[in-house]
Formats: C-alpha cells, structure tokens, sequence
C-alpha cells in the first residue's frame, strides 16, 4: 500500500494524473479487500491448491 502511494504522489506531482489515478484506484480497491487490516491476504474467495 505505502508504494502505490508513494506512486500515486510521484505521478500527480510529475503531472501524470492517468497514472495517479489508477494507483488511487487500486488502493481503493484494496481498501474495499481490507487491505488496511493486519494480515492482508488478498482474496477471501481464492482458490488455494493444497
């Protein structure tokens, strides 16, 4: 999460805003996943192989 941020920044500040704008999204999207909670894992509904 910290380096889409980072890339987000970088992009807006370069005038890139296509780019900010999708590391903005993705962060969303992983927000949305709770990717803010301690141990993140990503899917809750992906298929794991044992």
């Amino acid at each position: 999460m910290g380096r889409l941020e980072r890339i987000a920044r970088k992009a807006e500040n370069a005038g890139q805003f296509s780019a900010a704008v999708g590391a903005i999204t993705a962060l969303n999207r992983m927000m949305a996943l709770g990717a803010d909670q301690k141990g993140f894992r990503g899917h809750s509904n992906h298929y794991r192989r044992r």
